[in-house]
């Protein structure tokens, strides 16, 4: 383990930033009817998504579950450039992040748009929103308050914040973080060249105990 006084120069990250969304990403691991937890600071604001710990939702029946991160639209970003090949992911963590867009996000013909923030892709983009009566939902507010955006998540809760990270970059191109804390790898050496040809790469940091292997 990083000592405290360290963690700020080892990552560039707050220490207090790294602990709040390890406890809200836990937070939002045992609230099984919520999706994603919200959480607001001064200057940032912080998501964590819900994992599931069910072997269905861990294991496809194959050695390595991969699948395309199709359709192409949704995340045109995660390909080679070169060859045009489209990345391979785990099939079951990316059904789990499929499962909380509405169906038009899901179609060939999509389409990114220019609106801030990510809920307008959701099925329920209101879960766990504090700011409800405001009729903001709390990524959108985050961006136009000028807030750090943070996805984070525990477990299979990591792979859901590493997909929601990409597509914000995708829908907003405006810096943010992704912590999380045990999460299995998501996808292969065509999705990892694509984050580092984006520069989002430095966006991603990823915390793994000894027991977490």
């Amino acid at each position: 383990m990083i000592e405290r006084r360290n963690l700020s120069e080892a990552i560039g990250m707050e220490p207090d930033l790294v602990m709040k969304a390890f406890s809200l990403a836990m937070a939002a691991q045992s609230k099984h009817d919520q999706s994603y937890l919200s959480e607001k600071h001064s200057s940032y604001s912080i998501f964590a998504f819900h994992g599931s710990g069910t072997v269905k939702d861990w294991f496809s029946g194959t050695t390595f579950g991969d699948r395309s991160i199709g359709p192409k639209n949704l995340f045109p970003s995660l390909k080679s450039i070169g060859k045009d090949e489209i990345a391979l992911v785990n099939g079951k963590f990316f059904q789990q992040f499929q499962d909380l867009l509405k169906q038009e996000a899901l179609k060939e013909d999509f389409q990114l748009s220019n609106e801030a923030g990510l809920e307008h892709l959701l099925k329920d983009s209101r879960l766990s929103d504090k700011f409800l009566f405001h009729k903001i939902f709390p990524v959108h507010r985050a961006v136009k308050e000028k807030r750090q955006v943070v996805f984070t998540g525990y477990s299979l809760g990591g792979p859901i914040a590493i997909f929601a990270t990409i597509l914000f970059l995708q829908q907003n191109r405006i810096p943010t973080l992704c912590v999380t804390f045990g999460s299995p790898l998501v996808g292969n050496e065509i999705f990892g060249h694509a984050l580092q040809r984006e520069n989002w790469a430095q966006y991603f940091v990823h915390f793994v105990m000894r027991y977490d292997i």
